[in-house]
This record gives C-alpha cells, structure tokens and sequence, in this order.
C-alpha cells in the first residue's frame, strides 16, 4: 500500500510557538501535502479551573478568540500554495483524543504537531500532549522538533523549526510488522523530495545477525525496486531507541522515520517513544494501515 500524505491534520495550540509552526508548514507541499486541516482544542482543565465564570461564557469567548486566530493562519497558508485549508471550529476536549478524533473526522492522512521541547525529566513525570497523542492516535503523526530549546541554566530561547526534508532521512526498521509501513512513508518522501535516504537496524539480543543483514539487504532492493537507491546500516546491541538517536546525529538526519512499535494504546517504553523524547531532529512516527 502506498504512503499518502496529501491531507495533514495540523494540532495548534496557539500559544507563542504557533506561529513558528505555521511558517514550517509550507515545507510539507514538497511531499504533496496540499490539504490542510487547522485545529485547535480548548483544554477542558483550563475551564474547570476558571472558578467563578460562567463557563458557557468562557467556552464562548475561547472559541471566538481561537476561531479569529485560526482563520488568520487559513489564510496565510492559502497564499503559501495549499489548495485547502480547512479551519475545525475549536472545542473543549481533553487535547490528545480531540486532535485524535479530529484526524479521523476528515479523513487526514497524517497528523502535525510541535514538541514544546520539555526537558526529559518533565516529560517522564508528566507527560505531553505529543507523547499522548502518539498513544490514541490510529493516524501518522509528525513531530515538529527545534521550535522550542531549553538550557543548562533554565533560559528558553524560541527558534524556527528546519527543514524537514533537506536530508538525509534516517528510516529505523525493526521488523517486518512495521517494516513495510516506515519504508512505504520513507520511499514516498524521499523520491517527492529527492532527499539521501539510510535504512538502519539494531540487532537485539538473541537476533541472528546473518539472516539480519539479508533481510535489510531485501529491504533495501524492495526500495531500489521502487527507485529509490538507499544506504543501509546494522547495529549490534545496545538500547535501540538510543542508537537511533545517535545515529541521526551522526548523519545529521533532517527527519527519523520509525514505526509506532507499541502496543494498542501503548507507546510508554517502545523504541518509537525514545528517539521521540530524545531526539533532537524531526520525527515521523508511522502507524500500519488498519
């Protein structure tokens, strides 16, 4: 089955890095995204926590300022090429299942979301819309990496996101369960963008290293097959999810591609949910077709 990535669902917030978010998206046409769907979810805790207000009132009010914001970006993306640009009326939910739900209402073909960038710690504790969204999500979700960077001493700087696609792209395949659908989003991105791609696998404990390497090696003639010519790469031992991370810096990857990897409403400790939390590049993390 072929990858398409013609209509993207795209999750904003509206705080202060939405509109760094929204000049990335133009870099998605290069892969032949020309619809767009723009959401914002109110966060149902922010209204339970205004004690005091009518909450009609401030539901209202919410979704007027949100609705002017989103139809400003509409806009703006239209003049940047995109065929569509559809604006979701903005609603209260629980924001993972709302961006979810909404993906599957318009039939989005993947889903656009910013790390905020949190430190590790937080996020381990607390979690983040991002790496719940990867859990509910039955769609392909991009996360958008680099807009937001902390340091040492606690400061924030606020930064525009790279270009996804200028390369290389690292495809990480772990078996054939996940395999076709990261390599099918792989060969579709880097044949639209003409982008060097590196297929990589980590062999775990108890893996046989032989029929390993013959097996990245019918992968990557399944992708010649298709015309695309890719580099392959395995990797003995070690935590996966760490070595991808590595790997990516090494090559200087503009973009992982790995496969979801967990359980039905599960990601917590897969391999996926590391290079997400840890990587410093982009991330397209796919799921297979149901």
């Amino acid at each position: 089955m072929e990858a398409s990535l013609e209509t993207a669902l795209v999750a904003l917030d509206l705080s202060p890095i939405t509109p760094l978010l929204v000049r990335f998206l133009p870099y998605l046409l290069r892969i032949g995204t020309t619809r767009l769907i723009l959401v914002h979810v109110i966060p149902i805790l922010r209204l339970e926590h205004m004690a005091g207000y009518p909450v009609d009132r401030l539901e209202e009010e919410l979704e007027r300022d949100a609705m002017t914001k989103l139809n400003e970006y509409a806009r703006e993306l239209e003049q940047e090429g995109f065929s569509s640009v559809i604006v979701h009326k903005p609603f209260p939910a629980d924001p993972p299942l709302g961006i979810a739900e909404a993906a599957e209402e318009h039939g989005a073909d993947y889903i656009v979301a910013a790390s905020h960038g949190k430190g590790w710690l937080r996020r381990l504790l607390l979690g983040s819309t991002v790496d719940e969204l990867l859990t509910v999500s039955r769609k392909p979700v991009m996360v958008v990496k680099g807009i937001v960077r902390r340091g040492a001493l606690g400061e924030t700087r606020i930064e525009q996101p790279n270009d996804p696609f200028k390369g290389p792209l690292l495809a990480a395949i772990e078996d054939d369960e996940e395999a076709d659908s990261v390599l099918d989003f792989a060969s579709h991105i880097a044949l639209k963008t003409n982008t060097k791609l590196e297929l990589l696998h980590v062999i775990e404990p108890g893996e046989d290293r032989v029929k390993a390497l013959e097996w990245i090696r019918d992968k990557a003639r399944m992708l010649s097959a298709k015309g695309v010519e890719a580099e392959w790469k395995i990797i003995d031992g070690g935590s996966p999810g760490k070595i991808i991370v590595n790997e990516a810096e090494a090559i200087n990857a503009s973009l992982i591609i790995i496969g979801h990897g967990g359980r039905e409403g599960v990601l917590r400790g897969s391999t996926a949910d590391t290079v997400v939390r840890r990587a410093r590049r982009h991330v397209l993390v796919t799921r297979k077709p149901p």
